[in-house]
């Protein structure tokens, strides 16, 4: 199941962000982050973790493959796994076990046999232009998608020009 966005810009990415993080907060839930380098999704997380009371600079892992989170909320484990290896898993795998916390996850693409068997919503980010994405998000849940979904048009809302559709 998938919902697809086309032509949003940085505002749109922003409310998607809090939007996802609302409908989120009591899931324990891995949250992917795909797309090419700039693509938006450091910038997505910085905005998700907004949500949870989190103020400071947020920025990717990439040396560290690792940053902890701790908004007033929940916490977040943010993960880039660029560089990561599979020597990286055995750790990686403690905190995506974790409960009450969040995980967002920056190219999980490069190591997809680490998420199977958890409950992930991924979102794939491509450039447009310098001010444009287009955003795939996809869920495995019906139960989630059905969640989040419901409050397309209701609680999220997009400026006109980001077109949103809804597949299988």
């Amino acid at each position: 199941m998938k919902i697809t966005m086309e032509n949003c810009n940085e505002q749109d990415v922003e409310a998607l962000a809090k939007y996802f993080a609302c409908y989120l907060k009591n899931d324990n839930l891995i949250v992917t982050l795909d797309g090419e380098v700039g693509a938006g999704k450091t910038r997505f997380g910085s905005y998700f973790a907004t949500y949870f009371g989190y103020s400071s600079v947020f920025s990717s892992p990439t040396y560290s493959i690792m940053n902890i989170y701790d908004g007033e909320l929940k916490v977040i484990y943010h993960f880039d796994l660029y560089r990561a290896d599979e020597s990286d898993y055995e750790w990686i795998f403690e905190y995506f076990d974790s409960e009450n916390a969040l995980k967002l996850v920056e190219w999980s693409s490069m190591h997809k046999e680490l998420f199977e068997g958890y409950e992930m919503l991924s979102l794939f980010f491509e450039v447009v232009d310098e001010d444009h994405r287009n955003l795939v998000i996809g869920c495995d849940s019906l139960g989630l998608f059905e969640r989040i979904k419901g409050g397309f048009g209701n609680d999220f809302i997009v400026h006109k020009e980001c077109n949103i559709s809804f597949g299988n």
